[in-house]
């Protein structure tokens, strides 16, 4: 597994913690945590290619859009980095996320939202509303 860990450190790399005693901003602070970023995003986009590609592959609708937008949001976040752009890293977290959990409500999850001891893929009967309309059109 290497898409999980990678969104999570970009998702983690910027954010803010409020307390009683003020707020922390948490962002990159040097050169070698924006490159933990930087290649954590390339991996991003790279597994999105890779899941396009040969057994990988559940066909030619969601999965592949899905994979595109993977592909799509780990290139901006890659570019975020590039720039040391935090505020760019907090937005583009948001699409990984959409990538991510679009794909698991229909490929992973079963239809009570559980994710199946075994593992399997196999897309639900139904979609959820959270999907992107262009899922939802393809899913039907």
């Amino acid at each position: 597994m290497v898409v999980d860990p990678a969104a999570d450190v970009v998702w983690e790399s910027v954010g803010a913690i409020i307390t009683a005693e003020g707020t922390e901003e948490i962002f990159p602070k040097n050169d070698g945590e924006w490159a933990t970023v930087r290649n954590s995003a390339l991996v991003l986009a790279e597994s999105g290619n890779l899941l396009m590609l040969g057994e990988r592959a559940k066909g030619e609708g969601p999965w592949m859009i899905m994979s595109q937008a993977l592909v799509k949001a780990g290139r901006i976040a890659f570019e975020a980095a590039e720039a040391k752009d935090e505020d760019a890293i907090f937005m583009v977290g948001g699409d990984i996320y959409s990538a991510c959990e679009t794909c698991h409500v229909l490929y992973w999850y079963d239809e009570d939202g559980a994710i199946p001891s075994t593992g399997s893929a196999t897309p639900a009967a139904t979609t959820s509303s959270i999907l992107p309309e262009t899922v939802r059109a393809s899913t039907q």
